[in-house]
């Protein structure tokens, strides 16, 4: 006896009077996610930055522990010594004004100051993040505030939080970009009473910086974000 087996394959949907498409119910595998698109976001005082009028930045130096230097054209990026901080350059971008945005990446471009001749070649610099509160006005390396002083002086350990960004630099002018944690720079925007913005330190000899008040816009500090796009 002959044994005939018939099988029909279904492959999503059946023809000749049953065009209608096979419905497979809550088990169906869903499709894929669309890919995430994104867009650069300039932040910093540039001429054509998305959003300025945002940055504070300052030196703090050890050899001059009660003076304010806010309002200087340089932003300092010298080494711990021993342990101890010398004259690292406090920088925030206060963030905002972007609140519900979604960081993807973060890079932090810096300049050596052109007239000032103290380079980075080949050393290190870490971006630490700052743990305390500082205005800047009034900030000196021994106080954040006229009347508070840093937990430790220099912004040092115990003013500190963790290490965003540590790259090794080879430039003895022109600028350069520090890639930063990207969570980090989310929270800046999540939880921005809690902004308290970054220390600059470099490995062995130190450099000045342009920082946002020096007169060329093109050497200040610019901080470019990868956004997920409004549209998604």
């Amino acid at each position: 006896m002959r044994v005939v087996i018939a099988v029909l394959v279904i492959t999503g949907a059946c023809r000749s009077g049953f065009d209608a498409p096979l419905d497979l119910g809550e088990d169906a595998a869903p499709q894929a996610d669309a890919p995430i698109s994104t867009e650069l976001f300039t932040v910093g005082e540039r001429d054509g930055t998305d959003l300025s009028g945002v940055t504070v930045d300052t030196t703090i130096k050890d050899v001059d522990p009660d003076t304010n230097h806010s309002g200087a054209s340089f932003l300092g990026a010298w080494p711990d010594v021993s342990g101890v901080p010398t004259e690292p350059g406090l920088v925030r971008f206060q963030l905002s004004a972007i609140a519900g945005r979604v960081v993807v990446a973060a890079t932090l471009t810096l300049s050596i100051h052109p007239d000032l001749a103290m380079g980075l070649e080949g050393e290190s610099v870490a971006v630490h993040e700052i743990a305390e509160s500082w205005i800047p006005a009034e900030v000196t390396y021994n106080m954040r505030s006229a009347t508070e002083a840093w937990a430790s002086a220099g912004a040092g350990d115990d003013s500190r939080g963790g290490v965003i960004a540590s790259e090794l630099v080879n430039k003895a002018s022109g600028s350069f970009d520090l890639a930063l944690d990207a969570t980090a720079v989310q929270s800046w925007i999540d939880s921005p009473d809690q902004n308290f913005g970054v220390a600059l330190v470099s490995s062995t000899d130190g450099a000045w910086l342009a920082s946002a008040n020096y007169g060329t816009d093109s050497f200040r500090p610019l901080l470019t974000l990868e956004l997920v796009s409004l549209n998604d």
